[in-house]
């Protein structure tokens, strides 16, 4: 089966906006409850709810419209939430996927663009452009995704399969 010829063609963005149940001092919190270990194991059922999800052939296809038109023209910005080590045990899914760990995500997108390029190197991504999250095993570009959201994104994906399944035979 030949790939598709435009991502962004066949599909529409138009997610319904997030908003938490309840407001606290932690975003974390707001989105999955702070109460009780059933809240805490049901969360893990909804993480990245308000994403869509990709296969790993359609998260080919972004990283090759990404890698052909670059992030400015594809308005694609794709991120991978593990740990730098983590990384460095498999390599990245491809050069342009920027490594952006889950413990700094949540404080980095609620940076102005001028912080956020002197820490991180590069321009914060902008509502204008889809965020696609991976991680080893999707849980965690779920979160992501969810933090994502709850920051006013809204064209987030998720990749689930993830590192596990990107580099699997």
């Amino acid at each position: 089966m030949p790939p598709r010829a435009n991502y962004h063609s066949r599909r529409h963005y138009q997610l319904a906006p997030f908003a938490p149940q309840q407001e606290t001092s932690s975003t974390t919190t707001a989105i999955y409850g702070g109460g009780g270990i059933l809240n805490q194991l049901l969360s893990v059922f909804e993480m990245g709810k308000s994403a869509e999800k990709v296969t790993k052939e359609e998260m080919r296809e972004l990283l090759e419209t990404l890698e052909t038109k670059g992030r400015r023209k594809s308005k694609l910005v794709v991120m991978d939430v593990r740990g730098p080590a983590e990384v460095t045990q498999t390599g990245p899914l491809s050069p342009s996927v920027i490594n952006l760990p889950l413990d700094l995500l949540e404080n980095a997108l609620g940076m102005n663009n001028a912080d956020f390029k002197t820490r991180f190197g590069l321009d914060k991504p902008t509502p204008q452009e889809t965020l696609v999250f991976s991680c080893k095993s999707g849980m965690r570009a779920g979160k992501a995704a969810d933090l994502a959201t709850a920051a006013g994104y809204e064209r987030v994906v998720v990749y689930p399969g993830s590192a596990m399944e990107w580099f699997s035979n």
